[in-house]
């Protein structure tokens, strides 16, 4: 029997936002500021982890250095990013049929409301949660906890889209259904097989297949 839901969550970073360009461009030069040249592959395998860097060699010393200056470069950055095909189409599809919105990200505020306004995306959402919102991050189920609580929503009804595997983590971990957003895009980023393994309940390489899911 197919399910509707009510209460549909987003995530921010290779989900609504083309950011992971951006991202691992950022941890390039900052592993080689820091004499740690990586592969992409290895950079990509610490993302979502603020502790991360430390697997890769950075020190317990220096990675409040190493965040402070991922968050500036970002900051710098992220204003211009461009969105994923279809996401105002989709989110204004969403609106109108009455779902209520929330955006969930692990990203500090001022890395994504500056694009948001350049998007005119706001007013999509009835809720925001960023990274100072919350303890801990996705994959613990916190975030997506406030965001039930703040919508006024129930797991039954609720729904998270997100591409990585701390999205999926924390759906699971909170006890709602999820759809891996997996465009070609992202392939160059992720493994499919390995996200696959981690039982999304629903995969999707374009956001017009969203709305048919959440109806």
């Amino acid at each position: 029997m197919k399910k509707s839901y009510d209460y549909i969550f987003f995530d921010w970073d290779g989900c609504l936002a083309r950011t992971l360009d951006v991202i691992l461009e950022i941890y390039r030069d900052l592993f080689i500021d820091f004499g740690l040249p990586k592969t992409d592959r290895e950079l990509i395998s610490i993302w979502g982890d603020w502790r991360g860097p430390l697997k890769l060699g950075i020190s317990e010393e220096n990675l409040p250095k190493w965040i402070e200056k991922y968050k500036f470069k970002l900051n710098l950055k992220s204003p211009q990013v461009d969105m994923y095909e279809g996401v105002r189409e989709m989110l204004s599809q969403l609106k109108e049929s009455g779902k209520k919105l929330a955006l969930l990200s692990s990203s500090e505020r001022f890395s994504i409301e500056p694009a948001l306004e350049r998007n005119n995306l706001r007013e999509f959402f009835e809720v925001f949660l960023y990274a100072g919102d919350i303890k801990e991050h996705k994959p613990a189920p916190e975030i997506i906890e406030k965001a039930l609580s703040l919508i006024g929503g129930n797991k039954e009804k609720a729904i998270i889209i997100g591409d990585s595997k701390s999205d999926v983590g924390a759906a699971h971990n909170a006890g709602i259904n999820c759809i891996l957003f997996y465009p070609q895009h992202n392939e160059q980023f992720y493994d499919r097989e390995s996200l696959t393994k981690l039982n999304p309940t629903y995969i999707v390489g374009d956001f017009s297949e969203v709305f048919k899911i959440v109806e």
